[in-house]
């Protein structure tokens, strides 16, 4: 599965001298899978050529869901050995699991909610990555959010225009400067509801624009898309037995969007692109 790796690099300006691509590779495992990987998680890297050691920040990630959706994650804010910053940026994206993703692609995904995507795990020197300056000049953060309150469906108690909050879970850094400190209130509009109803069709709530405070205590308006979808919310049930009950009653009724406020695992990451 390694060496069928989806990479990309995409240039991320900030103040240093154009260089040739850096090619880097794991120096520690890095895995999806542990419950602590989170935004804003730093590895180790080294480059191929010289040995030298560099970190690398988690700035973005998305993880794996139902019917084949795999994770996807993104690596910028580089450091080599001596601090100074690297432009760069790396996203990492598994490749499908070809008998899985065929069967899925065949019932188009109705049939195949079990099925979950790829998660994204990195060993010691097993892959490979380029750093490159010189590709493109958008400039992206990204924001994990944790709910503050019940966000439900359930009996119709949101629609469009409703604000739903959210707050930062960690410091965010736009051009390695604090920009948006953590636990910052963040609140979200509802653009469209999508309502639950029979076999397989899950209830969602979607959110285009945020708005925020930054350390400054200028008000900021993000533009990103969320989706809060009810079957995706079942992989934060922590009893197996109860995702397993969840997951066979889809097959009768479409999940609702149902989060309560003790639901404290329940987390989203949004990318702002600038």
């Amino acid at each position: 599965m390694y060496r069928k790796l989806i990479l990309s690099t995409v240039l991320l300006f900030v103040g240093v001298v154009s260089a040739a691509p850096i090619e880097i590779t794991p120096a520690q495992k890095i895995s999806t899978t542990t419950k602590n990987f989170a935004v804003g998680n730093i590895y180790n890297f080294k480059d191929v050529k010289t040995g030298e050691i560099y970190k690398g920040e988690v700035v973005y990630y998305r993880p794996n869901g139902s019917t084949g959706k795999e994770a996807q994650v993104e690596f910028g804010n580089f450091t080599n050995s001596s601090g100074e910053p690297i432009a760069g940026k790396v996203t990492v994206i598994p490749s499908n699991h070809k008998n899985y993703q065929e069967y899925v692609n065949y019932f188009n995904g109705s049939a195949c909610i079990w099925i979950r995507g790829s998660e994204v795990i990195l060993r010691e020197g097993k892959q490979t990555f380029l750093i490159d300056y010189n590709n493109d000049n958008s400039k992206t953060f990204s924001i994990k959010l944790v709910p503050t309150g019940k966000i439900s469906t359930t009996h119709d108690e949101l629609e469009y225009g409703d604000i739903i909050e959210f707050k930062s879970a960690y410091d965010v850094y736009k051009n390695e400067k604090l920009y948006i400190k953590a636990n910052t209130p963040v609140f979200g509009e509802i653009d469209y509801i999508d309502e639950n109803g029979w076999c397989f069709d899950n209830a969602a709530i979607y959110i285009k624009k945020f708005k925020t405070k930054t350390v400054e205590g200028e008000n900021v308006t993000l533009n990103s898309y969320l989706k809060i979808e009810g079957l995706e919310l079942l992989q934060y049930k922590s009893k197996r037995i109860a995702q397993f009950f969840n997951y066979i009653s889809v097959l009768f009724r479409g999940k609702e969007v149902d989060i309560k406020t003790c639901d404290t695992n329940v987390n989203f990451v949004i990318t702002v692109e600038e």
